[in-house]
């Protein structure tokens, strides 16, 4: 039997809250993002590269942000220009640990959804399961090269290592 088209995404309670609050705003970060993408890939003739940059135990404003970075007793001039001069994302719900956020991050959906909702140690015989889709699935199918470098924390088995979601490189 074929796939089936997928339907549409359903979202959990909070995503409509949320949207009704700020989705106008977002609605509007999103052609802007559009627009500039477009703008570098015409300028350069070739999609834009993407970094990113995922690090543990900072709070949101400790980097990127000049105004947050003031408040907080820190000065990021690196991570500002950056920011700055690239795409700054803050629509991103956290969790509360190491490996959540990373399933999170990976594959766009609460860590809960995909079984990665506790800190994954060495020698756990688990991980992210082989049918998620990742980011760099996503980014490949968009033409993108995908490679992952420095703490995965998403399992050890191989069917949850980083070559098996996507990324070209590890």
């Amino acid at each position: 039997m074929p796939d089936a088209e997928p339907g549409p995404i359903v979202h959990d309670a909070e995503y409509y809250i949320l949207f009704d609050q700020h989705g106008d705003a977002w609605a509007a970060e999103d052609t802007d993002l559009d627009q500039r993408l477009a703008d570098l890939e015409a300028k350069h003739g070739r999609k834009p590269n993407i970094v990113h940059v995922m690090w543990d135990d900072m709070a949101f404003g400790d980097a990127g942000i000049p105004a947050l970075n003031k408040i907080r007793g820190f000065d990021t001039p690196q991570s500002n220009r950056m920011a700055a001069e690239g795409a700054l994302f803050t629509r991103y719900m956290t969790e509360v640990a190491c490996t959540p956020s990373r399933a999170a991050c990976m594959t766009g959906r609460y860590a809960v959804r995909s079984g990665m909702y506790n800190v994954a140690f060495p020698i756990e015989a688990a991980g992210l399961a082989a049918e998620e889709k990742s980011i760099a699935t996503v980014l490949s199918d968009a033409g993108y090269k995908t490679a992952f470098y420095g703490k995965w924390h998403l399992g050890d088995i191989e069917e949850s290592y980083p070559f098996n979601h996507g990324f070209d490189e590890t």
